[in-house]
Order: C-alpha cells, then sequence, then structure tokens
C-alpha cells in the first residue's frame, strides 16, 4: 500500500498536522483529528471537503485521533487490481455480477498453473496484467450491461455519493466500536458495512469482505 499521507484540514493532500502520540483518548477535539489516506494522489481527488469534515465530526466523538481510508471511488482498471488482490484463492470471494469477474480471473490463474506445469514457454503463458486487462474488460461489460453499479459501489460518481473503505486498526475494541455506533447513527451517512471483528456492535451493517468497514455518504 502506498504512502500514509494525512489530509489537512482545509483538505490539502500530504500536510501534516499536529497529531498527539500519546494513544487514543475519549474526547478529542476536531483540531486534533487526522484523515490519512492509503494513497492520497488515488483517493483523496475523489473525497470532498464535506466528507472530510463528516469524517472528523464522527472521530472526534468516538475519541479517535486518527482514521485512514484505503479506498474510494475507483476507476475500471483499479476496481480490477482491487478485486485481484480480494480474491479467496480456493472459496468464492465475491457475489452477484462481481462473481462473473472473479470467474474469469480464476480461470486465467489456472490456466498459469496449467501451463506452468507443462513447460509452456513464457509467451504462451498469462501474465497478471493480462489477468488485470481481462477482468477489466469483463467489469466494462457487465456495467454497460446492468448499470454502472453492477460490480462495486466504489464505481458510483463521486460528486453524488463518497463510497468510503476505512481501516479499523486503530485504537483499542472499545473505540473501534464506538466508531462504528457513530457511523451507524449518522443521518449523514447512508449505508455501513463492517467486518465480522466488530459484528457485535454493528447491527444494521451488512458484512464486508475485508477488515475494514465501508460507509457511503450522499453528497451535498
Amino acid at each position: 500500500m502506498g504512502e500514509l499521507r494525512p489530509a489537512s484540514l482545509g483538505g490539502e493532500a500530504g500536510t501534516s498536522i499536529s497529531v498527539p502520540k500519546s494513544g487514543l483518548h475519549t474526547s478529542r477535539s476536531l483540531s486534533t483529528t487526522a484523515i490519512y489516506y492509503g494513497n492520497a494522489t488515488r483517493d483523496q481527488p475523489s473525497v470532498s471537503a464535506y466528507t472530510e469534515g463528516v469524517l472528523r465530526d464522527i472521530i472526534a466523538s468516538a475519541g479517535i485521533e486518527r482514521i485512514q481510508i484505503l479506498s474510494a471511488y475507483r476507476t475500471v482498471e483499479e476496481q480490477a487490481r482491487f478485486m485481484y488482490r480480494a480474491m479467496h484463492h480456493v472459496r468464492p470471494t465475491f457475489t452477484g455480477h462481481a462473481a462473473e469477474v472473479e470467474i474469469v480471473a480464476k480461470s486465467m490463474v489456472g490456466q498459469i498453473q496449467v501451463a506452468m506445469a507443462a513447460g509452456s514457454e513464457a509467451r504462451q503463458i498469462p501474465t497478471p496484467a493480462d489477468i488485470l486487462k481481462r477482468m477489466a474488460d469483463v467489469i466494462d461489460r457487465l456495467e454497460r450491461r446492468h448499470g454502472p453499479l453492477a460490480i462495486s459501489p466504489h464505481r458510483q460518481d463521486p460528486s453524488r455519493l463518497a463510497v468510503l473503505n476505512i481501516g479499523v486498526g486503530v485504537g483499542g475494541s472499545m473505540q473501534r466500536a464506538a466508531l462504528l455506533r457513530r457511523l451507524l447513527r449518522s443521518p449523514a451517512i447512508s449505508r455501513v458495512g463492517a467486518p465480522r471483528l466488530l459484528r457485535g456492535v454493528s447491527r444494521g451493517a451488512f458484512s464486508t469482505v475485508g477488515q475494514w468497514v465501508h460507509i457511503e455518504i450522499p453528497q451535498k
């Protein structure tokens, strides 16, 4: 994952703000909260100042100093890369139309394994780049047939709906639980997904495929 870069209070990428190093506390002010991006170059341009403001209000009330945005709007190619990394090698990972993309990718992975076992020449063996291109082509075809959200809500127009994955590896279980409760109660957030490790406090949230919290924020 890329370099962690904090957003400034005004939303500028890569600008540091003061964040205490003494750990997480029960209450925070907005001046000591920070939003970090796993990949600021890729994700921050699609995250509005309104969305960052909503998140700062929530994490401050939850007693958390910082939060990491792992993923926001995705291009077709970025969606293919995400799915390729997230796929489980044995069991199915995705459902619905996304499962069709996964089947194609795993079929090509199988071709690689068979070709390598048979000692095929390198030029005859699909590469990861070939798999990603094929996945992107399938995503594009399915979106044209079934609509722009056929594969993932992360393909939504970010000027209408901010769709974010947020890291939950901050603070202890009490802070994570407090964060999730506030996300679920926020009138600014229309939908929340949570990993199984937080399912005990995530009534009203759907289950995510990874260890992150998924949120959707309609834009104003």
